[in-house]
Order: structure tokens, then sequence, then C-alpha cells
């Protein structure tokens, strides 16, 4: 053989050599072991290993058993074999002592009682919560809620899709997480603890207090709480997803009554008694991140401060109230946080808007300018500041597109939304112009006047609002607003008077 040919022949052997080589290793990377991981380390015996940790709904109280149970490397099956201790603080503490693993791979058991952070004193009953860990290189696994609540759907990945342990288990607490709104990542739920000042740690204490919150403010408190959790891990278990909206919702709306800082005065106070520490994470934000979800509201930040937007979970007691965003908290929008502004393209002229109850209302009287509309006393100052005074037949066709008179039905509508007869007056008088008015929706009902065939009276001391109800041929209805009562009616009266127009969205 020439030179030539052989320095081919070598190179070609070398080329086959490398892409048997390749072969193997990829061969190699899909030969599983531990659930089919590579990723994971081969199953591994452990001997003599010590484990400490603490144990967290809020902490287990001293006495509290600890155990830990042996898994099968393959099958994650319980063995039988188990190492038991005992909590040794009421900080939640244990340690164990290992003798001997067959695996890595181990569920930790806690079982007792509880400090409870939504009454401030100790459980009435014991609970149990499960950590899944693999304790080849860890020597401390915190057992919380976290752990508990990602154990089935941790399981049935690395047994029913293949999965390896690690990424199963990231998985599985990610979609924990996003269950409850939070889509940050954060460490091993075995490292987080309720006392830590971290985003995780804040979360962790958020998701404990949601779980419980409407339970121990009822009748069903423990019971009710293990019940929850058992449903919860089977919800996700095949698909990591919690699918249970009703329960979502209940505790959405338990939550939802109270602001922000009331949840962070509340707790903190309940935490503090019991003496362990002063450190206390910020997790009001996570509570309000899981209800402001449920209620289909989004984030509120810097960017969309001033927003206003309805409740759009038809599950919830509060569906349709609006909310506003505020200091980067959604809050109830009550009175001026409700305006939002329409424009009449018939003369570009603007009206701020008002949500009450389900109606969306002009929070100004119309000023369109059109036959049969005057301005009170003839003085084109007053149709600025009160609008426009329109007979019946003009404020028929007054409201701007996407805009109509209201009914007597609409009217009392509204009065009902606002407090009922007796008090709808004062609710909806502007607080200045005359006596009795608090202007608590931002609806800001002006002293307008009217207009008789002899003349204009009652600017400063009351106001009407057309409806588009007749009352036979010649009369139609109208709300009354008297400077010197609170309460509001429907009246009827002329079609020729020329009172005020109030507009309501939607079409007639």
């Amino acid at each position: 053989m020439n030179k030539i040919l052989q320095n081919k022949f070598f190179a070609l052997e070398t080329i086959c050599f490398l892409c048997l080589s390749l072969i193997l290793c990829v061969a190699c990377s899909s030969d599983s072991s531990a659930g089919g991981s590579t990723e994971d380390e081969t199953i591994v015996a452990l001997k003599d290993k010590t484990i400490t940790g603490v144990s967290q709904k809020g902490p287990f109280v001293k006495g509290s058993s600890v155990t830990v149970q042996e898994l099968d490397g393959e099958t994650f099956a319980q063995t039988g074999k188990s190492f038991k201790g005992k909590i040794i603080s009421d900080a939640g503490d244990f340690e164990l002592d290992i003798k001997s693993l067959i695996s890595q791979y181990v569920l930790i058991e806690a079982n007792g009682y509880f400090f409870n952070e939504i009454t401030g004193g100790k459980s009435n009953a014991p609970i149990t919560l499960n950590a899944f860990s693999n304790i080849k290189e860890r020597d401390n696994v915190n057992i919380n809620l976290l752990t508990h609540l990602a154990y089935e759907r941790t399981l049935y990945l690395v047994t029913k899709e293949d999965m390896s342990f690690s990424k199963a288990k990231k998985q599985a607490e990610q979609e924990v997480l996003k269950s409850f709104g939070i889509e940050e990542e954060f460490n091993d739920a075995e490292e987080l603890n309720i006392f830590g000042t971290e985003n995780a740690n804040a979360a962790l204490l958020a998701i404990s207090i949601l779980m419980q919150k409407d339970l121990f403010e009822g009748d069903e408190q423990e019971a009710g709480l293990s019940e929850r959790l058992t449903n919860y891990s089977l919800d996700i278990e095949t698909d990591g997803v919690w699918n249970d909206i009703e329960i979502q919702t209940k505790i959405a709306d338990g939550v939802s009554f109270y602001t922000l800082e009331e949840h962070r005065a509340r707790y903190t106070e309940n935490i503090a008694q019991w003496g362990i520490s002063t450190e206390i994470p910020a997790f009001e934000k996570y509570i309000g991140v899981f209800w402001w979800t449920n209620y289909g509201l989004g984030a509120c930040n810097a960017e969309n401060g001033g927003e206003v937007k309805p409740n759009t979970n038809e599950l919830s007691e509060k569906f349709q109230k609006y909310y506003v965003c505020k200091n980067e908290n959604w809050q109830v929008a009550e009175g001026k946080d409700l305006h939002d502004v329409v424009i009449d393209t018939r003369d570009g002229k603007a009206y701020k808007t008002i949500q009450i109850g389900s109606q969306t209302w002009m929070a100004e009287n119309m000023n369109y300018e059109k036959a049969g509309s005057y301005c009170y006393d003839d003085d084109p100052a007053n149709c600025e500041k009160y609008g426009r005074l329109y007979t019946w037949g003009a404020a028929l066709n007054a409201c701007p597109e996407g805009y109509h008179l209201p009914t007597a039905e609409e009217f009392a509508t509204l009065i009902s939304n606002v407090g009922g007869e007796e008090i709808a007056g004062k609710m909806l008088k502007s607080s200045t112009g005359y006596g009795h008015g608090v202007d608590k929706y931002g609806f800001s009902a002006l002293p307008a006047g009217f207009l008789i065939p002899d003349g204009y009276f009652g600017a400063g001391r009351s106001t009407y609002f057309w409806n588009a109800t007749e009352d036979g041929e010649w009369n139609a209805y109208y709300l009354g607003l008297r400077y010197d009562i609170e309460n509001a009616d429907l009246f009827s009266n002329s079609k020729e008077f020329a009172i005020s127009v109030r507009c309501l969205r939607g079409s007639n």
C-alpha cells in the first residue's frame, strides 16, 4: 500500500472510530437510572446519614413526630423500612440519624400539632406534611406546604412520565407556585423557611395562609385543612394544574376582604406571639397576587396605576365589583376612582363616566346643544357648569352613541346600588353646591335646576333627571334630588318641562 493510500485508510479508520464513540455515548445518555434519569445520580446506598431541618405549617410543636421512609430507587415505592424521630423545639427543629438506606431517595413525614398563623395559637388537631427528597448530598431537609403539595405530582412524573427526579421535582414545585399565581423561580422547596426574608420564603408563608384562612375562620379547621391539602395534591397529580376553581374562588373572596396592609399587620402580630423569630417576609404581596389572578385583574404596578378593572370571575361573591390599581395594590374602587372618559363624536365634548354596580353612568350632565335644550337662565356659563336642560322629547336622543336615556327601572337599580331610596340622594349629590350631599360614588349630581313654561327655577337647590319611561301621553318619569332631603325618588311630570339628562352606557 503506498503512503497516500495508507494515510487515507488511517484517516477513514479514525473517523469511523469517532462515529462509533459518539453512537456509544448517545446510547449511554439514554440509559435510565433512578426513574429514567441520567441527570440524577445512579442509585446509591447510604449509611450513617444525619438529616436536620425544620417542619412547618406554622412550626410543628415540640414532641411532634418525624419519620424518614426508605424508598426503592427505581420504583420510588416505600420499602417498609423507616427511621423515627421527634421535633425537638417549638421552632419545628428536628434531627434524624439514619443507619442505612438502599437509595438516596426518601419520603420524610412530620405529624403533629402546629402553630397557626391564622389564630396565633396552637392547632386543635394534628396534621401530616411530607417532603420527597434526594439526600445523597443534602443534609438539611425542611418540611413545609410546598414540599407537601408537590409530592404527588413529583411521584407521578418520575413513575408515570419517566422523568428524572430532579426535573420532576423542579417542575412540580413550579406548577404548585403557578397555581397560586406565582411565576418566579425559587430554590428547592426543602430550603424554604417561613421566617426567611427572601421572596421564596414569603411565597411559602402566603400559601400557608391562603390554604387555611377561610377554614379557621369557620368550622372546618384542621380536618378541613387536611382534606383540602389531599384534594389539591390529587387534583394536580396528573396534569400539574389546580382545576378546582370553586375552592380557589372561595379562598380569593376570603382574602380580598382585607387590604395587604391589614394582612401584614394581622399575621405579623400572630406570628410574633410565638417568640421564634422577628424576621417575617413580605408574604402579603403574594396573597395579593393570588386573588388578583383569580379575579382576572392581573398585575398592579407603576405602569398601570389608576387603572380600573372589574372582577371577571363569575363564581365570585364579588363578581363585577370594580377595583383600582393604587400604590401597586388592587383596591376596591369607589367614587372618583371609577371615572373614565367618553367622547361625544357629534361635538367632541368629553364626559367623565362612573361605574356603580354593573352600570356605567356619565358622571356629568349632558351638554349637547339641540332643539328643545336650554342653558339655565339663558346663560351659557350655566351650561358649562350644569349641562343643558332638555324637554323630554329632546332628551330621548340627547345621549351619544353607545349611551342612552335610562328607564325608570334602570334608575331604580341605581338607587338600590347606592343604598336605597332613603339615602340615595345623599350618596348621589355633589358634596358642594347644596346640602346633604357626600358624592360617595362620584355621580356628582349638581343642583342644575329646571325650566317650566313660566321660567327657570331651582338652581343651587335641586336637580332632576329625565328617564325614558312615559307616564301616559303627556307625562314622563324623572329622578328628583332636592337640597333639603337625603332621599331620591322617581316622580312624573309634563314632558314640556326642561330638566337635566344623565346617560347610561348600553343600547336602549
